[in-house]
């Protein structure tokens, strides 16, 4: 066999006949060294609680390539070791308790994170890449609300997410079928939106529970990119740009709402029917091909749906020796719903030609599970 990479270490180059146990393709060691520090301080006095967090890391990468020389006649493997890169983590929070029943808080944080190896070397052709730090900032604020008698309780709160020069590495390939890697650097997105959750258990034997989720999860910059052949080491793409400025973040339902009602007839026996319900869903895309810029069309929005399932637990009253014993049932998808799970936009595999981009037709959907029966008993000793 031959090698598709052949190392400059070969004397017969790329022509090598290579035998049993011999290295192909690639020959790397990634090293990966890390050291962090963490402290944390909280605060309580009468109805107020605070705390804050301080983290530090700092993270070299190196890289020893065993099929490239050093130099031009070197006996020596090529590698690189930039310095150190220095992340850093700042959190607080205060919780205020205006009355035995309600309470108001507030969470901040600004997150500076080194890139992941593949942010800062280009392992497959030999090169440094300058990426900044990634950064998070965040702020939280939200209110909880307990009646005296502890029957009903709820928790809502808002919250504005900014990832900032987030670094993403893509795999492409040309007309040609020749592979190369896209390096994506300063992506930005915003996360922001509204949670709540509560619960009312008017008596013993039956019980209400809810939680939603509204998001405006976006890409709110346009962002340069450059691609590497992966044979070659040549520029793929010059100076290509990436139009992603007002496109919502693919992969997540940003509409959730969970509702349960859990009855209790006897005792040991509880009966728990649960409903989930999705919608504002956009399928996921690769940035990499957002180089139109009169293309700001939508991902797929996945229709839609809301599934239900049902749980059985029974607590047998007497012990079985030394073993108390759980039965169980559980039906998930109870109705056997049909419904679209996830999605990628603009399937290289499965779109039709000639589709509306941006369409069902040109997606690739996957359908959620089934109807699925799981039934059983535990035994706890």
């Amino acid at each position: 066999p031959r090698s598709s990479q052949a190392s400059e270490f070969w004397d017969g180059g790329n022509q090598t006949r290579l035998g049993l146990g011999d290295k192909v393709n690639y020959h790397n060691t990634n090293t990966v060294d890390w050291l962090g520090l963490f402290a944390q301080g909280e605060y309580k006095e009468g109805p107020i609680t605070a705390f804050g967090v301080y983290g530090y890391s700092t993270i070299e990468y190196g890289l020893t390539d065993y099929f490239r020389r050093a130099s031009p006649g070197s006996n020596d493997p090529f590698t690189l070791n930039p310095s150190a890169d220095d992340g850093h983590q700042i959190k607080g929070g205060l919780n205020y308790e205006i009355s035995e029943n309600l309470s108001v808080y507030g969470n901040a944080g600004w997150v500076s994170k080194v890139p992941i190896f593949d942010g800062v070397i280009d392992d497959v052709n030999g090169r440094l890449i300058n990426s900044p730090n990634e950064v998070f900032t965040s702020v939280e604020t939200g209110l909880r609300w307990e009646t005296t008698d502890r029957k009903f309780n709820i928790n809502a709160n808002i919250f504005f997410t900014q990832w900032r020069d987030r670094t993403l590495t893509e795999f492409g390939r040309d007309a040609n079928d020749d592979d190369y890697l896209i390096y994506l650097r300063g992506v930005d997105t915003n996360h922001n939106g509204l949670e709540i959750e509560g619960a009312y258990k008017p008596n013993d034997w039956i019980r209400f529970d809810f939680a939603g989720t509204y998001g405006l999860y976006d890409y709110v910059s346009d962002v340069d990119a450059d691609a590497i052949y992966i044979d070659t080491g040549l520029p793929a793409i010059d100076g290509t740009k990436l139009y992603l400025d007002g496109l919502k973040v693919g992969d997540s339902p940003q509409s959730q709402l969970a509702y349960a009602v859990t009855v209790y007839p006897t005792e040991g026996l509880s009966v728990k029917f649960q409903g989930r319900s999705y919608g504002r869903y956009w399928s996921e895309f690769s940035p990499e091909d957002r180089t139109d810029p009169s293309d700001r069309a939508q991902p797929w929005q996945i229709p839609a749906y809301s599934v239900f399932d049902l749980h059985v637990n029974y607590y047998l009253p007497e012990n079985l020796g030394a073993f108390k014993v759980k039965l169980f049932a559980h039906v998930f998808n109870a109705f056997d719903t049909i419904y679209v799970a996830d999605a990628d936009d603009e399937s290289p595999f499965e779109s039709i030609r000639g589709a509306t981009p941006h369409s069902a037709q040109r997606a690739a959907g996957y359908l959620g599970a089934p109807r699925t029966i799981n039934v059983g008993a535990t035994f706890t000793f």
